[in-house]
């Protein structure tokens, strides 16, 4: 009987850290690295081409961008513009019927300061997403993208029109 109780205080326990689900919609500045590629050609004093180097250059380019996130603990999921994706995806999501760019999260972690997870563009980008409970405020860090923003709540149990 005491194991019984200990183990139901443990359970119960574990339960007190639920958290009610969270959506959210966030505005503002989005990131992507672009890269080009360039060729210097070099010409004698004559005009004929004589010697070439090729390289390619790295751009950061800033754009205002919407985020919306679902944190909730039957499943949590993040919808992220075309913008913030890389070539691989956006060729990848040509072929999809569902075009929404919606990504399932994991990892997904809810303190009394943030709420913080991770989801997977590819096998090498895996953004994680800290949204701060105080200042309301989104950060999403990537390899070669990222996101900040001010988050609103979105009341997902009613229609807005």
């Amino acid at each position: 009987m005491k194991k019984l109780f200990i183990t139901l205080s443990a359970l119960f326990c574990l339960n007190s850290f639920a958290y009610d689900d969270l959506m959210l919609s966030c505005v503002g500045v989005g990131s992507n690295v672009k890269s080009s590629a360039i060729n210097l050609n070099q010409s004698d004093s004559i005009g004929n081409p004589s010697t070439g180097v090729t390289g390619s250059i790295s751009t950061k380019e800033n754009f205002n961008a919407t985020v919306t996130v679902l944190f909730s603990e039957q499943g949590s999921w993040i919808q992220i513009p075309l913008s913030l994706t890389s070539g691989l995806n956006k060729m990848s999501n040509a072929f999809k019927k569902d075009k929404k760019n919606k990504w399932d999260m994991y990892n997904v972690e809810v303190s009394e300061e943030e709420y913080k997870g991770k989801f997977k563009l590819n096998i090498l980008n895996k953004p994680q997403v800290v949204v701060n409970r105080f200042s309301a405020t989104m950060v999403m860090d990537g390899l070669g993208n990222g996101f900040n923003g001010e988050c609103t709540k979105v009341d997902n149990t009613k229609q807005q029109f």
